[in-house]
């Protein structure tokens, strides 16, 4: 039985950390262990059994396992347990600050019966309840070490000014955020610059392990900023203050030089903080859209990527999707976009966008999953096209229309999926895959696509090159430069981005930030393809002449499928935006019957 969201002991572990300790059979179906500490210089606690629901104040405890080895200890109810050695550093650190604060501790290893697998299966149902109902979250990033304490010596007097700017510029974190010139000396050296040792101790807190664990979207957010408090070393602080410093870094790293250079391991912690945000803003998350965010981070079990998301997603009832490790990856995954199809209000067709094909692969590249299933295996830097107009999602306004918003049955046979729908056109000619990342220089992938003729008449309307400009960003952009609202009707803005950086004003700077940021979201692991008829689209990395452009009914935009030789069935090459066509034109204008479409 695999641990819950971290990293499996082998059976001869497990009894090694649970053997000293007599567990109380957890009863209750809300019941909870929590570590009491006991007075003395020495580290150790006693174990409690609680009601969540009238717990004592307790602290629930985010952390790395690390190594799945226990080359540490501590003694629990008098006895010497085996534990892992970042956990064995967090209580030598937080004992003394628990007692000070009269607060009890829940940490895993120690509070769950790791050799009960019927304790174990029921605790994750509680995993969400457990750090909502804590007094406070506390996260701990590890020792010091990488010159962490400039940073955090640093993170009061950058908060005391970060809040200053943004009274300033009437509570507009983004405009106060833009507002940090090289002139202010809280956050630079009398040159200008940012001190190098302190800008590679920001990247050398970003990189620490905790921020990959899929588990921490979760255990990070539960609570209010101001009651999650994250340790590193002697230092505490909340994340409130830890916040200014993620701030600070997108700051310096988007605007300060005519590159974007944000290494992947960092932008975990915008992620991190920028969901946060988004749930503290009390914003209707759909399942999708919280497993999107989930996706890039790791879990040593994969059933985790689903299970991890569950308690943070607003459509998801207790009943709907139940944790239980009995069953297989497939079934896990197949029990997502079996919850997404009955509540086709919200989601529609909405998962296929979470399907990553892979360039250059056989069509049955995953024989262990169906063409059809989000693999949240997948660790990915592209994203589903995006399909709501802000991010609360609950009562947004659709983005697409593609199928006029017409419903037919869509069900599920096994390994096979039925759903209605039409073949639009077929795909002629393909561009190369977009695969260079978020930085300013490399959007050469996308100007290499770009029409050799710019007044030739679009078949739908206006020029080739206009529907290019409006492809490139599936045309979808931020309303006002805002970070949540979008636009329809948005186009590339050339003239912009080939503008030194230097000769911009503040709020051009920001307009060429975003619109990047748009660009890369829509063409990063996307290919532009023309299909027969002249259409511009673009799709998956994984897009080949031949593929069939479609419209399955329930679905926002259109999809790529290809059919299986010998076979009337068919497999799923992914989304895509087709120009002119995502707004019921082709249910309107071709009056074109429905069929049946099988996708295996």
């Amino acid at each position: 039985m695999p641990q819950i969201g971290y990293p499996t002991l082998s059976a001869k572990a497990c009894r090694k950390s649970c053997e000293s300790i007599i567990y109380q059979k957890l009863r209750g179906p809300r019941d909870i262990r929590l570590m009491k500490f006991l007075p003395g210089p020495t580290p150790c606690c006693t174990l409690i059994t609680v009601d969540i629901n009238k717990a004592p104040p307790y602290m629930a405890l985010s952390y790395t396992w690390g190594s799945s080895d226990l080359e540490d200890d501590f003694v629990v109810d008098g006895k010497s347990v085996a534990i892992t050695t970042n956990l064995g550093e967090a209580l030598r650190k937080l004992h003394t600050y628990l007692r000070e604060k009269a607060l009890m501790l829940w940490a895993d290893l120690i509070c769950i019966n790791q050799t009960d697998i019927q304790e174990k299966s029921h605790q994750i149902k509680l995993m969400n309840a457990i750090y909502r109902c804590a007094e406070r979250v506390g996260v701990w990033l590890g020792e010091a070490h990488g010159n962490s304490n400039l940073v955090l010596e640093r993170l009061d007097k950058w908060t005391n000014e970060f809040t200053r700017l943004t009274e300033v510029c009437e509570d507009d974190i983004h405009q106060a955020m833009h507002s940090v010139s090289p002139s202010n000396e809280v956050f630079y050296d009398s040159n200008g610059k940012v001190n190098p040792l302190l800008w590679q101790a920001l990247r050398a807190l970003f990189h620490r392990d905790w921020w990959e664990r899929a588990w921490v979207v979760q255990e990070a957010t539960a609570l209010a900023p101001s009651r999650t408090y994250l340790f590193c070393g002697d230092y505490c602080t909340d994340w409130c203050h830890f916040r200014t410093a993620i701030w600070f870094y997108n700051r310096v790293g988007y605007y300060d030089s005519d590159s974007i250079d944000m290494p992947f391991e960092v932008t975990m912690a915008t992620h991190l903080d920028a969901f946060r945000a988004t749930m503290e803003s009390g914003a209707y998350m759909r399942l999708l859209s919280v497993l999107e965010c989930i996706r890039n981070f790791k879990c040593e079990d994969p059933r985790d990527k689903v299970y991890a998301g569950l308690g943070m997603a607003s459509d998801v009832l207790d009943s709907d999707i139940v944790p239980d490790y009995r069953k297989s990856l497939e079934e896990v995954f197949i029990d997502v976009v079996q919850f997404v199809l009955s509540h086709p209000s919200l989601h529609s067709l909405d998962f296929l966008g979470a399907v990553i094909r892979p360039y250059n692969a056989p069509l049955h590249w995953d024989d262990d999953l169906p063409s059809w299933v989000p693999d949240w295996r997948v660790q990915v830097t592209s994203y589903a096209l995006k399909k709501y107009m802000d991010t609360e999602e609950f009562g947004s306004e659709r983005a697409y229309s593609a199928s006029a918003n017409l419903q037919r049955p869509i069900r599920i046979d096994g390994r096979r999926l039925h759903c209605e729908g039409f073949e639009v056109d077929t795909v002629t000619r393909v561009w190369s895959p977009c695969w260079s990342n978020l930085v300013e220089s490399e959007i050469q992938t996308e100007r290499s696509w770009m029409p050799e003729e710019n007044d030739i008449p679009y078949i739908l309307g206006g020029t080739v090159l206009e529907a290019f400009n409006r492809t490139l960003v599936a045309d979808i952009g931020r309303n006002d430069m805002t970070a949540d609202q979008l636009q329809r009707g948005f186009a590339v803005d050339w003239k912009l981005l080939n503008t030194r950086t230097s000769d911009l004003s503040l709020l051009d700077k920001k307009r060429r930030i975003w619109m990047l940021i748009d660009i890369k979201r829509t063409t990063f692991g996307r290919r532009l393809f023309e299909t027969k008829a002249g259409l511009i689209g673009l799709g998956a990395a994984a897009t080949e002449v031949g593929d069939s452009v479609c419209v399955l009914f329930g679905g926002q935009v259109l999809y790529l499928l290809r059919a299986k030789n010998n076979s009337d069935d068919y497999e799923f090459t992914g989304e895509c935006y087709v120009h002119g066509m995502v707004d019921g034109e082709a249910v309107k204008d071709l009056d074109l019957p429905g069929r049946e479409f099988v996708i295996v």
